[in-house]
């Protein structure tokens, strides 16, 4: 008895190989010497085997001496009953399974190449934060759907069908999560690339680009994306990517060239809430942190120190989110002498917009902070001061990081005063009438 065959054609996988520019099924052994196992070949061999089998089944008794008996041999496909030409390849029924795992395993590799992240991976989860934060304080949030499993597949032209059968080969690339294994923490698996995070994590460099251009420094948005994904990995290697060597390149000529604010004479603020009814903070305390004791900030790491002030002082309670059962103690700081400040605000346009941009995460590292932390690491090395960016909040002022000045010589403080903030709420848009 001639064991049952499938043909290629019924596996329905040429778009797929095609769009993964793989090569059809049929050259098989282009890729992997163990399926040969699974196929067979309709050859003289096969074709003898039938033409017996089918001249087995002839009842002779039926036929005089003289005649001969009409043998059509044929080999079809048992499931769509399409023949199957001479010389054809076929895969036996008996191995579909083993065949069909084989081959997803091929395909699920190629696939996993182009999830660049999931659902579960840590950077997706403080997008989310992020998001939710950013909607809560803007009123805007970044539309990041991303896609599920079926929608990815369905790109690449896979049948619903095997879903199932290719899931235990698809990994994600960043966090290498296999795609089949179940985790308590998915409502539903989703699948994000780089575009669909560009927001979060790439910097809009339209305005910088053109200014590093003048200095012939030639930055790709698309590199910054990766830098910025490289930061995450390796937060103290930035001089060792091409993007960072370039920065820093281009901050250095920003120096030399004495294209940065000079700021003297002019008075800055710096507030600590406290519980009502405790000390006022003294002036020693009312200065950046000591070494060793500061959380992630913009502009620093943690443990190292950096003075954070701001131009507008009634933007402090906004920047410290006060509460009503505490007080303000704001420190007013002058600039004695002159000090050299990279200003982010203004030169890059949108570029500020992601260095001001709030945390997304209470994690002790913050992993949106990891560009300006390089970035400040570079200006403290070339010989800036700091660095004046734009508020967190709604409204019209700036602030500053300042990297390196001597204590009471460059800045001084002036008062330290108290203050108490009104918190106020603003009914937003209405929703509906009472219901009857």
């Amino acid at each position: 008895m001639i064991k049952e065959v499938i043909c290629f054609d019924c596996l329905d996988l040429d778009k797929t190989l095609a769009r993964l520019d793989m090569p059809p099924l049929e050259s098989v052994s282009n890729y992997d010497k163990y399926l040969e196992t699974y196929i067979g070949v309709y050859d003289d061999d096969l074709f003898e085997t039938l033409y017996k089998h089918e001249i087995d089944k002839i009842d002779w008794k039926n036929y005089e001496d003289n005649n001969y008996a009409s043998v059509n041999v044929e080999l079809k496909c048992s499931q769509c009953k399409t023949s199957i030409l001479f010389g054809s390849r076929f895969i036996k029924k008996a191995n579909i399974n083993e065949f069909i795992t084989q081959v997803f395993s091929l395909i699920g590799d190629k696939l996993s190449r182009y999830i660049e992240f999931c659902s579960r991976c840590e950077l997706i989860k403080d997008f989310l934060v992020y998001n939710s934060i950013l909607e809560s304080e803007t009123g805007r949030s970044v539309t990041v759907p991303g896609q599920s499993i079926e929608e990815f597949l369905t790109k690449f032209y896979v049948p619903k069908g095997y879903i199932n059968n290719l899931l235990p080969h698809l990994a994600c690339e960043n966090c290498e999560s296999i795609l089949s294994e179940e985790d308590n923490g998915d409502q539903e698996l989703r699948i994000y690339n780089y575009k669909d995070i560009d927001e979060y994590l790439k910097v809009d460099l339209e305005e910088l680009t053109q200014y590093a251009d003048s200095y012939g420094i030639n930055i790709k948005k698309v590199e910054v994306t990766n830098f910025s994904k490289f930061l995450q990995e390796n937060a103290m290697l930035g001089f060792k990517h091409s993007v960072g060597l370039q920065l820093f390149e281009l901050f250095e000529m920003i120096y030399r060239n004495n294209e940065f604010i000079s700021l003297e004479n002019i008075n800055l603020y710096r507030g600590r809430v406290r519980k009502t009814g405790t000390k006022q903070f003294l002036g020693s305390e009312m200065w950046n942190p000591p070494i060793g004791v500061s959380s992630h900030g913009r502009y620093n790491l943690v443990g190292s120190s950096v003075l954070y002030l701001t131009d507008n002082i009634q933007y402090i309670p906004y920047e410290l989110n006060y509460k009503s059962s505490e007080v303000l103690d704001i420190a007013t700081f002058h600039i004695n002498k002159p000090i050299k400040i990279l200003d982010l605000s203004s030169m890059y346009g949108e570029f500020g917009r992601i260095l001001s941009t709030s945390p997304n995460s209470s994690n002790v590292l913050k992993l949106e902070y990891l560009l300006t932390n390089y970035i400040a690491e570079c200006c403290r090395y070339i010989g800036f001061n700091g660095i004046k960016y734009n508020g967190v909040k709604k409204g019209e002022y700036k602030n500053y990081a300042l990297l390196s000045y001597d204590k009471d010589i460059d800045i001084c403080i002036n008062d330290i005063k108290t203050y108490s903030a009104e918190i106020k709420y603003l009914l937003s848009d209405f929703i509906s009438d009472k219901e009857e």
